[in-house]
This record gives structure tokens, C-alpha cells and sequence, in this order.
């Protein structure tokens, strides 16, 4: 190594640029004085499980439900630009922009999963006579400086009984997951229908509206 000592310190040669840390220098005395003598002392200390991640293990069964209820799983970008938005309720809102977009419709960092998802399932329906599919994401709400990321759930299926579908799927996740069917209710306003538990609006289920579709030449029903 040809290291020098001062003043406490281990000065390093200029051409040993591989010695950064101080577990280098302790793998070149190993090698200076072989390792095949250093004696064999077994680990100690208690093996600690790590913490519960739990938004991690609500992530992976909300997936599993979701799976099991025969929806495809799709992972879309996570920006959008305004040609996207149109006819949904998020057009002409503040977004946080990018600065150099790789094109214009990425120049925004996403609110909803929506605009994407519709997208995604017009291009399947040029195939497939119908679609099912949903996406566990993250959406970026104006939140002064830096954005407030929130993880969120959507899915997208469509048929005449694309709602009737939604609603059982959502009916399956009440159950699987164990919710209070005490706490929780469905409030019902046309095609619109919004899921409250404790007096909380934590998701809905709605009609895709025609003018969404309508640049698409798309008739399907979706929800």
C-alpha cells in the first residue's frame, strides 16, 4: 500500500485511487497479514425483523384482488400534456410542468391515472372485444414547491355492464379486505357513485363520459 502515518491520519499513495474508505485499509492489512489467519469468530447479535411496510403489503393484496377479479395489471407513464386531458374534469387545472419534456404530451406530471388508462384500453379495443385493466400509481397534487404524492387506484373495464362490474369488483374488496360494512357506504348520484367510509370520500366509480371518448371514435361503454 506505502501508505504514510501523521498525526493519526493514514495518507494514501496518488496512483492508489481504489483506497476511499476505511474498510479499504482494513482489506489491505487483511491481505498483508492473510486472511487464512485471522480467526473464525461466528456473527452475533439478535436478528431483527424489519418493520412492517404497509402500504407496501396493501399495495400487493389490492393487486391480488384486482388480478383475481380479471383485470390486467399496466404500468403507464406518469406524465401527461393538455391534449390528453380533454373532456376530463382535470383540462385547464395547474400541473407541475416539466422544464424540458421529451415531447408535449409528457409535459405534465400526472393527477389522475385516468387519462392514461383510457388511452391504454382505446389501443387494446382495437384488438380485444373487451378491456379490464387498472394500474397502482402515484399522483402529484399542487402542493406549493414540491408536490404531494399519494398512491391511488384505478381501474377501467368496458361493456354494457361495465359499472354493474365495477360495482361488484368493489363490493369483492370491501369483503376481502375486511372493512366494517358499518363504516362504509356507497352514495349514488346517477352514474356516479362515491364510497365513504367514516364520513370520508376514499374513492369512486363512474361512467367514462362520451366526450372523453368522442376524439377517439370510441362507443364502447367504459367505467
Amino acid at each position: 500500500l506505502r501508505a504514510r502515518l501523521r498525526h493519526g491520519s493514514i495518507l494514501v499513495p496518488s496512483w492508489r485511487r481504489d483506497v476511499t474508505l476505511p474498510e479499504d485499509i482494513i482489506e489491505e492489512v487483511g491481505r498483508m497479514i492473510n486472511y487464512n489467519t485471522l480467526p473464525i469468530t461466528a456473527l452475533q447479535g439478535a436478528i431483527v425483523a424489519p418493520p412492517k411496510n404497509h402500504l407496501y403489503a396493501l399495495k400487493e393484496q389490492l393487486r391480488d384482488l384486482m388480478i383475481t377479479a380479471g383485470f390486467d395489471e399496466v404500468t403507464l407513464y406518469s406524465f401527461y400534456g393538455p391534449q390528453e386531458l380533454k373532456g376530463f374534469a382535470l383540462e385547464g387545472k395547474p400541473h407541475y410542468e416539466l422544464v424540458n419534456p421529451l415531447n408535449p404530451d409528457q409535459a405534465m406530471l400526472r393527477q389522475s391515472l385516468l387519462p392514461r388508462l383510457v388511452q391504454a384500453a382505446v389501443k387494446n379495443l382495437a384488438r380485444y372485444d373487451t378491456v379490464s385493466m387498472f394500474e397502482i400509481g402515484t399522483v402529484f397534487k399542487m402542493s406549493g414547491a414540491f408536490p404531494q404524492q399519494d398512491m391511488r387506484l384505478y381501474a377501467l373495464t368496458t361493456g354494457k355492464d361495465s359499472l354493474l362490474r365495477m360495482l361488484g369488483v368493489l363490493h369483492m374488496i370491501i369483503d376481502h379486505m375486511g372493512v366494517d360494512r358499518a363504516r362504509c357506504m356507497i352514495q349514488e348520484e346517477g352514474n356516479e357513485h362515491c364510497i365513504v367510509v367514516d364520513s370520508v370520500v376514499v374513492g369512486r366509480i363512474d361512467a367514462v363520459f362520451p366526450a372523453i371518448l368522442t376524439p377517439y371514435d370510441i362507443k364502447t361503454p367504459m367505467a
